[in-house]
């Protein structure tokens, strides 16, 4: 199936976030294909820059993480907060796959966080750094997660390799890797994508905020407007007052290399003196931040996948500021 015949019934899924099914994928590839990256319109086949801004509009939506994204966590924060999810972000190891029926399990849109490496392992970890991807030691496992996408036929937003300036994973800013490598990794894996006729995915490029990384201009990682569909960014609210404290110096940076709208990819705040004020000031902030188009929360407590309490209900003070802060921000529920 053409990029032509796809996007407006993929345009359509995403405003409406109905879960009804399209087409029939493309024909799976050979995993013997070799990679190509094109030179021109690299993400014609795909939703690129239409489908994108139609899923990030003029109201940012709500997305959150949680440790079972099942549709008893999401009721529960619709009775809680008076507002559905759209989103919920799950993450996956690249080296270790994905279960057969994890996609259609999920009862919203999923953001899919993919990760190169063995999450048990360490920051370093040769055999799936950059340039192991780079030399196809992974190709096997992508193909393999772009046929999974490309059958579950509805949107999947994917978050690949986030975090890259940070010095953390095996794909970031650690051993050998370079800004040029993470650049020539994602084109090498959105092609693979493109081989596999994944049509359905939206890709999300999302750095970390300048805080606590190696302070490389973002505009270094990034692979360009014709390679992504939409920004992503992590940052928390940490001994901070508001999220433009949090935030404003990677929104300069970005805006200056690129329009795309922009996904706040994990977000919360540190459970400290500044936290409900920065929860409070987070719905203005986004009004007077259009280009922010949606955040995903990160309510998980440490033990089920966070270093600090970053939810917004871990006091009724903070869950009735955040009420407060979704009618503030505008913010589209499901």
């Amino acid at each position: 199936m053409s990029y032509r015949h796809i996007l407006p019934a993929l345009t359509l899924a995403l405003a409406a976030f109905t879960g009804c099914r399209g087409g029939s994928p493309q024909p799976a590839v050979s995993t013997t294909t070799p990679v190509t990256v094109a030179s021109a319109s690299p993400v014609a086949f795909g939703p690129a820059g239409e489908a994108g801004a139609s899923l990030l509009g003029d109201r940012p939506l709500f997305g959150v993480a949680v440790p079972q994204p099942d549709q008893a966590s999401l009721d529960h924060i619709e009775q809680t907060t008076g507002c559905r999810p759209t989103f919920v972000e799950i993450f996956v190891s690249v080296v270790e796959g994905m279960a057969a029926d994890a996609l259609e399990r999920l009862p919203v849109t999923p953001v899919l966080s993919l990760e190169p490496w063995r999450p048990r392992n360490g920051k370093v970890q040769p055999d799936v750094d950059l340039g192991a991807t780079l030399g196809g030691a992974l190709d096997k496992q992508y193909r393999s997660l772009a046929r999974q996408i490309a059958n579950y036929q509805r949107p999947v937003l994917i978050r690949l390799a986030h975090e890259m300036n940070g010095s953390w994973y095996p794909w970031g800013r650690v051993d050998k890797n370079t800004p040029a490598q993470y650049t020539a990794m994602w084109k090498r894996v959105v092609s693979i994508f493109k081989q596999e006729g994944a049509t359905n995915s939206l890709w999300i490029w999302s750095p970390n905020i300048p805080r606590g990384t190696s302070n490389i201009p973002l505009r270094s990682f990034y692979p360009g407007d014709d390679w992504v569909d939409v920004v992503g960014l992590t940052g928390y609210g940490v001994r901070e007052d508001s999220p433009e404290e949090t935030y404003g110096d990677a929104l300069r940076q970005i805006q200056a290399f690129t329009g795309k709208k922009i996904m706040l990819t994990e977000t919360g705040a540190q459970p400290d003196s500044s936290k409900t004020r920065w929860v409070t000031a987070f719905g203005p902030w986004l009004a007077r931040n259009p280009t922010v188009g949606g955040f995903i929360w990160f309510q998980k407590t440490p033990g089920t996948g966070a270093n600090a309490d970053w939810r917004f209900d871990d006091t009724p003070a903070r869950l009735a500021a955040f009420r407060t802060t979704l009618q503030d921000g505008h913010v589209r529920c499901a």
